[in-house]
């Protein structure tokens, strides 16, 4: 929680003092809007589990970051909405695997599309909301069809800035595609505050030029060193935390 409650009275942690002044809100996607601070790793080691598929943790990691780079290569990948592209991906995760298991094949399918339809129900009256008081952008390291799945979503109206580092040749942690969200945007470093799961990708370069930052951290966050707190301004564990902290 964000908010302490103590003899009565509301304890505001002194991060969301940080936080005032504020035009602009820009979110990572993969991982925060459509999954709530889960990384798409980090879902797959829990499917497979579930599924009770015997592959080991490094063995998934290899693979999912194998398949990921041909999801980046393919000619039509910007045309992909949500089941397309999560059922190429997972079709090549169970070859390159070696697993035959079509009926597992279609449950880790049909999992995956649920938990990420489920936080895209729950996103969307937050950023209308959020949309009433500030500017709203996106910015994410996707295979150049992230605005497709903002349309299909239903995040696209609320949305003043898309940007996927397919279609703009930058990729995150490199600052300079935090800037030109800002420029996009029309607004000053210090005017924004980046929300996203990845303290590496998202809040550490987004604070480098000067942003705010809100760490969605969960229970299936890496550990990091304690030098962290200097890059956080707020940390969550829900996006619809930011309802209380924002609005």
């Amino acid at each position: 929680m964000v908010k302490l409650i103590m003899s009565g009275v509301c304890i505001i942690p002194s991060g969301m003092k940080n936080l005032k002044g504020l035009k602009a809100v820009i979110f990572d996607f993969g991982g925060t809007l459509d999954l709530d601070g889960i990384h798409w790793l980090n879902a797959f080691y829990i499917l497979y589990e579930e599924l009770s598929l015997l592959v080991n943790k490094p063995a998934i990691k290899k693979v999912f970051y194998e398949v990921d780079g041909h999801l980046e290569k393919l000619p039509d990948r910007q045309k992909l909405t949500l089941e397309p592209m999560l059922w190429t991906h997972i079709n090549l995760q169970f070859k390159l695997h070696g697993f035959n298991a079509p009926q597992k094949e279609k449950e880790m399918f049909e999992k995956f599309c649920s938990m990420v339809r489920q936080n895209f129900e729950r996103n969307v009256p937050l950023l209308k909301e959020l949309k009433s008081k500030y500017k709203l952008g996106l910015v994410s390291n996707f295979y150049g069809n992230v605005a497709i799945l903002c349309n299909e979503a239903g995040f696209a109206p609320f949305l003043d800035v898309i940007i996927d580092s397919d279609e703009v040749g930058l990729r995150k942690p490199d600052p300079e595609i935090f800037k030109l969200a800002l420029s996009r945007l029309n607004v000053q470093p210090a005017e924004a505050v980046f929300v996203g799961d990845s303290f590496n990708r998202d809040i550490k370069p987004a604070k480098s030029i000067g942003m705010k930052t809100i760490w969605l951290k969960t229970e299936h966050t890496a550990p990091f060193l304690d030098n962290w707190k200097e890059f956080v301004d707020v940390e969550i564990s829900t996006l619809s935390e930011l309802k209380e902290i924002l609005l």
